[in-house]
């Protein structure tokens, strides 16, 4: 289905500008007439298909005001408990999104998305008892905020060793892995030294007197080709078959056989949970895409009505399961509640979308380009997205392997020109541009200082920055900030000092990728050439995209 809004007038001026130059920068480097046309032709697409990216995106944030999705928030809010949170690391799979995995509703607990979901920051001692934990890494910052902010409530921190992984079947390939199951046993014991990190890492805070929060790690693995999540993989690793062959379907059919874990794809064929399901919602009903508030709301109280406070059937059959599964490991009867309503919300959301059958809609690779971003609110009416986490230190060689992975799925035909009146080849639309979404988010930021921002006139300044002068090349914030300042100090513009810093900072967040990618001799030449253009976005709390910075190459 097409998006059913326009793009305001200033944003599609914008872009038009910003794709008009670009394309002027790159024609410079191209001297054959034939090769000229064709990348003219390329950025006409571009235009089309960079339309159509911030059409879905725009109708996507103006669908997360309606009452619909407040009110959904407001039930998943009660469902996790007032005093509990939610987060969970998974990969960057295109398929691993985490509204259709469990109905997440957008700003209620938090995901983060890095490739085979690999926390950074978490590493195996040199002791075999021991971990190394970085702490200037990003992400254990990050989870010491959560520990310092929710002191006295209870973080549940999901790790999510899916299976199918691209990334993690590499990393495994390269470790020389004697499993056959693409690495996943290999990622459940690496998940396992984090969650020991993490508990260490809360643990040495604690001691220092810090007032913190409780953080449990619920270990699980989402199943990208049927929508299913599995839980107690972490209780098996050490089984005869599982380390000398992994995780393989074979021995996952038989442990579930066994009753040694839990999928919730497994629970789809019982005739009792079918019944008591369909009782709550219909099957194959849910539409993430063209009807997200609905859905969302739908899913969610079914949910609500399934879990009954925690006397429903359906959460006790999971709840059971669960128990039997970790009967002869220690773990807090809270802990395993936890762990059935984490995997009621993708039973529900399992359901809804494809009720009981086979066939789940998400199961093929069908990413089109590629957003570096914190988050985002998939799926969307058109164009899936990798999402790379902008704060990972090997930032480029992810977004190196999803430009990879997007040219293979455009080679192999898994992905089709996603523009109707487009008139290109397979092969033209394999050499076609790769778009880049390189998003900075300003949360809490004005009306009045969007508006501000638009007169601001940086234009220009934005497009003439010198990418090949070595000290622009080193620029620090302050820097940025003067430059900026000697475009505008004439401007009569007031903007709120919070905004303004903000607005900074967003600025310079999106210079300081660019920096990288313009330092990095692959990337500068596909930039230059066209083969990638980065669209550098100012979005709001929504992930509205408001003001498209020109830093044109």
């Amino acid at each position: 289905m097409s998006p059913n809004v326009e793009l305001p007038k200033n944003l599609k001026l914008q872009l038009d500008e910003f794709i008009n130059l670009q394309l002027e920068r790159c024609l410079k480097h191209y001297c054959d007439p034939k090769l000229r046309n064709t990348m003219k032709e390329n950025f006409v697409w571009l235009n089309q298909f960079s339309t159509l990216h911030f059409q879905t995106r725009i109708q996507r944030a103006k669908e997360l005001s309606s009452p619909e999705v407040t009110q959904a928030k407001n039930l998943a809010k009660e469902y996790i408990g007032i005093h509990n949170h939610d987060f969970f690391v998974t990969c960057v799979d295109g398929r691993n999104m985490p509204t259709i995995m469990f109905s997440k509703p957008p700003q209620v607990g938090g995901t983060l998305r890095t490739p085979a979901g690999v926390v950074n920051g978490f590493m195996e001692g040199q002791d075999d008892t021991s971990v190394y934990i970085d702490y200037e890494s990003y992400v254990v910052k990050q989870i010491m905020t959560l520990l310092l902010e929710k002191a006295g409530d209870t973080i549940y921190y999901g790790l999510d060793s899916h299976l199918g992984c691209a990334a993690r079947t590499l990393i495994h390939s390269t470790e020389g892995g004697k499993q056959v199951d693409g690495g996943v046993r290999t990622d459940i014991i690496n998940k396992l030294m984090t969650a020991k990190g993490i508990l260490q890492l809360r643990k040495d805070l604690y001691d220092q007197g810090e007032k913190v929060a409780e953080i449990i790690p619920i270990f699980f693995s989402f199943d990208p080709l049927k929508g299913g999540v599995i839980n107690g993989l972490e209780t098996r690793v050490n089984d005869k078959d599982v380390a000398n062959f992994g995780f393989t379907e074979d021995i996952l059919n038989k442990l579930a056989s066994e009753n040694k874990i839990v999928r919730t794809f497994d629970l789809l064929k019982d005739d009792k949970t079918i019944e008591l399901l369909s009782a709550a919602i219909r099957p194959g009903t849910a539409d993430f895409r063209n009807n997200y508030p609905r859905s969302l709301l739908k899913n969610w109280l079914a949910t609500t009505k399934l879990y009954n406070q925690g006397d429903g059937k359906v959460f006790h059959i999971i709840l059971d399961r669960l128990r039997n599964v970790y009967s002869q490991n220690t773990i807090a009867d809270l802990t395993l509640r936890q762990k059935a309503k984490f995997l009621l919300k993708n039973l529900v959301t399992r359901f809804s979308i494809a009720g009981s059958e086979d066939a789940w809609p998400y199961a093929n690779h069908q990413e089109e380009l590629i957003v570096i971003t914190d988050g985002g609110y998939a799926p969307f009416p058109a164009l899936d997205a990798f999402a790379v986490f902008p704060r990972d230190p090997f930032l480029l060689t992810n977004t190196k392997l999803t430009i990879d992975l997007i040219r293979n799925f455009r080679k192999s035909g898994k992905l089709k020109d996603p523009i109707k009146t487009s008139t290109f080849t397979q092969d033209d639309f394999f050499s076609s541009p790769v778009f880049i979404s390189n998003k900075s988010i300003l949360r809490n930021f004005q009306e009045k200082s969007w508006s501000a921002i638009q007169r601001l006139g940086i234009d220009a300044k934005c497009s003439h920055i010198k990418w090949d002068d070595p000290k622009m090349l080193e620029w620090r914030k302050s820097d940025l900030q003067k430059y900026l300042y000697n475009a505008v100090k004439e401007k009569n513009v007031e903007i709120d000092f919070g905004d303004a810093i903000r607005f900074i900072d967003g600025m310079y967040e999106l210079f300081d990728r660019m920096r990288q990618m313009m330092k990095d001799k692959n990337f500068r030449q596909m930039i230059l050439h066209g083969n990638i253009v980065v669209f550098n976005t100012l979005v709001d709390h929504n992930r509205t995209p408001r003001y498209i910075v020109q830093f044109v190459v």
